[in-house]
C-alpha cells in the first residue's frame, strides 16, 4: 500500500536539496571525505595521533544538512580535536574550521564541474503531481553552492523559492538543527509553518522541521540506518517520493497494466469521462508532432504542420499552456510548427525552448554523437533506403524505405556504434535513434515540464510511437495520456486512443468549445 498525503490539508512544500531532490549527497560525501582523510592522516604524522578515516555515518551524523564551518567543527569535535575558528578568507586547506570548509568547497565544485547530475526521476513525479494539485514548493540547502547546483541539475524554475547558504547567512539565519532556514522558506510562501511540509533526508534537518512547527515532516531514506528519521520525529519515511500517493491527484491503486491499442477507449467516445477526471481544471497540452499532429511521410523533410493545425495550436495557446514534444532537433521543430506562445521540446526532451526558459540536456555528449555519426555515415552507405538524420543531441536511423531482409544486420551496427560511442538506441516506427546514455527523455521531459509551469492543470500528452509510452507511462494514473494508432496492435500504457491526426485535431478543437462555452 503506497503510503497517502491528503494535498488539500496542506499549501506548500519545502525540501532540502542534497539527497532529496538531487544526488548531490554523494558529491558532498566525496568532497568532505577527501578534505578529512587528507587532514586526519596530516595530523596523525605530525602529533603521533591515531584517527580512522571519515566515513558514510560520520557524514550522517556530523555534517549532512548543517552549514559548512557547523560541519567541519561537529566532525572533529567528535574526533576530539579542536582547531582554531579562522577566518572565511582563510586559504583552503590552512589548520582552521574555515580553512578546511574552504578546502572542502573547492573539492566539490571541481567534483560538480564533472558531475551527471539530475533531479531524482522519483522527485520529479513528485513535484509534477504536486503542481497538478496546485500548491507551491520551495527547495533550501545548507550549501553555498545551492545555485551552482540546481543550474547543473536543471532545477531552477521548479521552485517558487531558493533558500541556500549564501540568503542563510546574508540574513544571518541559524543552521539546522535550527528551523530559521525552513522559516525563512515558508515565510517567502506566504504560507504558516503549520500549512507546509519539509521533505529532508537529514537528521538535522528532521529535527530542525518538528522544532519549526511544520505540519507534516517527510523523511527520505536512500539507504541508512533503518527507522533513524521517524526515530528523529518524521511523521512519514519513504525511500523515494514517487512513492507517495497524492489524495485527489492520483487515481489510486487500480490497475494500471498496459492494454493493446486497439482495446483503448476513444479519447473523443470518452470525452465526458475526461471531463470528469479533470474535475474543472485545465488541461495542460503536450503533443507529439509526427504522427499525431501530422501525418508520416516516407521522407522525414516532407513532414510540415498544416495551416489548419496552425491555427488551432495558436488558438490553443491562448487559452492554455501548449507543448510540442518530439524526437527533431529543437531548430527543425520550431521550424516546422511555427506558432508563437509555444513550448517547444526537441531530441526527445534534452532540448527545450519556450515560456522564458531554454534548457539543453546531454550537452556534453555531442562529441559522441558526432563521432558515431561519422561511423555511421560510412557503414550505412551499403544499405540502400536507409537515412541517417542529425538532430542535435540525437541520431535517427530512418529504414522505412529499406529492404526488411537487411534490418537485423543494420539493427546490430547501429548497436554497436552506439555502444562504442557510449550511447544509447531506443527504437520506434521504422527508426532507431541514438541518444544520450542519460535517464532523461520524453517521460522525464513531460515530469519536468509540469512541475515547472503547472498551477493545479493536468496533463494531457498525445501520441503515437514507442518512445511516446515513456511520457504515458511516467502520467499513469494522474493525467491523461492519449496514443494515436486507431486499430494498432501493441501494449501502450495510454488510457485513451485516437484513430489518425485527423481525430486529434477533432478531439483539441473540443477543447476550445469547453473554453468558449465555460
Amino acid at each position: 500500500m503506497r503510503p497517502r498525503i491528503a494535498p488539500e490539508t496542506l499549501e506548500a512544500f519545502i525540501l532540502d536539496l542534497d539527497g532529496v531532490v538531487t544526488d548531490t549527497a554523494r558529491l558532498h560525501f566525496q568532497a568532505w571525505k577527501a578534505t578529512f582523510d587528507e587532514y586526519l592522516e596530516r595530523r596523525g604524522r605530525k602529533l603521533g595521533e591515531v584517527h580512522a578515516p571519515f566515513t558514510l555515518e560520520d557524514y550522517r551524523l556530523h555534517v549532512d544538512g548543517k552549514p559548512r564551518y557547523d560541519g567541519v567543527r561537529d566532525f572533529l569535535l567528535s574526533r576530539g580535536i579542536e582547531i582554531p575558528l579562522g577566518a572565511p578568507s582563510d586559504a583552503p586547506g590552512e589548520e582552521s574550521v574555515c580553512g578546511l570548509g574552504n578546502l572542502k568547497n573547492a573539492r566539490f565544485l571541481e567534483i560538480l564541474k564533472g558531475a551527471d547530475l539530475e533531479v531524482f526521476p522519483g522527485t520529479l513525479s513528485f513535484l509534477a503531481r504536486v503542481r497538478v494539485a496546485g500548491l507551491a514548493i520551495a527547495v533550501i540547502s545548507a550549501s553555498r553552492n545551492l545555485p551552482e547546483i540546481l543550474a547543473a541539475a536543471g532545477g531552477g524554475p521548479l521552485f517558487d523559492v531558493r533558500v541556500g547558504g549564501r540568503e542563510a547567512e546574508a540574513r544571518g539565519l541559524a543552521g539546522k538543527p535550527a528551523p530559521d532556514v525552513f522559516l525563512e522558506a515558508a515565510r517567502e510562501l506566504g504560507v504558516e509553518p503549520a500549512r507546509a511540509a519539509v521533505v529532508e533526508d537529514s537528521l538535522a534537518g528532521v529535527e530542525a522541521a518538528r522544532r519549526g512547527g511544520f505540519g507534516l515532516v517527510i523523511g527520505v531514506e536512500r539507504g541508512g540506518a533503518p527507522g533513524r528519521l521517524a526515530t528523529a520525529g518524521a511523521d512519514l519515511v519513504v525511500v523515494d517520493l514517487g512513492e507517495i500517493e497524492l489524495v485527489g491527484v492520483d487515481l489510486g491503486p487500480e490497475p494500471r497494466e498496459e492494454r493493446d491499442i486497439s482495446e483503448l477507449p476513444s479519447a473523443l467516445e470518452r470525452r465526458v469521462e475526461i471531463e470528469r477526471f479533470l474535475r474543472g481544471r485545465r488541461p495542460f497540452f503536450l503533443l507529439d508532432l509526427d504522427g499525431s499532429l501530422t501525418e508520416i511521410r516516407e521522407e522525414p523533410g516532407e513532414v510540415w504542420l498544416g495551416l489548419g493545425t496552425r491555427k488551432l495550436l495558436a488558438s490553443l495557446a491562448t487559452e492554455y499552456r501548449v507543448a510540442v514534444v518530439s524526437g527533431r532537433s529543437l531548430a527543425d521543430l520550431r521550424t516546422r510548427v511555427g506558432v508563437d506562445g509555444l513550448m517547444y521540446v526537441g531530441s526527445h526532451g534534452f532540448e527545450m525552448e519556450g515560456w522564458g526558459v531554454r534548457l539543453i540536456r546531454g550537452e556534453r555528449d555531442r562529441a559522441a554523437l558526432e563521432d558515431a555519426a561519422m561511423r555511421l555515415e560510412g557503414l550505412l552507405r551499403s544499405f540502400p533506403g536507409v537515412l541517417l538524420e542529425r538532430k542535435g543531441l540525437s541520431l535517427a536511423v530512418h529504414f522505412r524505405l529499406a529492404d526488411p531482409e537487411v534490418l537485423p544486420r543494420l539493427e546490430e551496427l547501429t548497436f554497436r556504434v552506439a555502444e562504442e560511442a557510449g550511447l544509447w538506441v531506443k527504437g520506434g516506427k521504422k527508426v532507431l535513434e541514438l541518444l544520450p546514455a542519460r535517464d532523461w527523455g520524453k517521460g522525464m521531459a513531460v515530469l519536468w515540464l509540469v512541475a515547472a509551469f503547472a498551477r493545479g492543470e493536468v496533463p494531457l500528452y498525445i501520441g503515437d510511437d514507442r518512445t511516446d509510452e515513456e511520457a504515458f507511462r511516467a502520467l499513469a494514473g494522474w493525467g491523461v495520456p492519449v496514443v494515436v494508432g486507431g486499430e494498432e496492435r501493441r501494449a501502450s500504457a495510454a488510457r485513451y486512443s485516437l484513430g489518425s491526426p485527423g481525430e486529434v485535431r477533432e478531439f483539441l478543437s473540443t477543447f476550445l468549445a469547453r473554453s468558449s462555452s465555460g
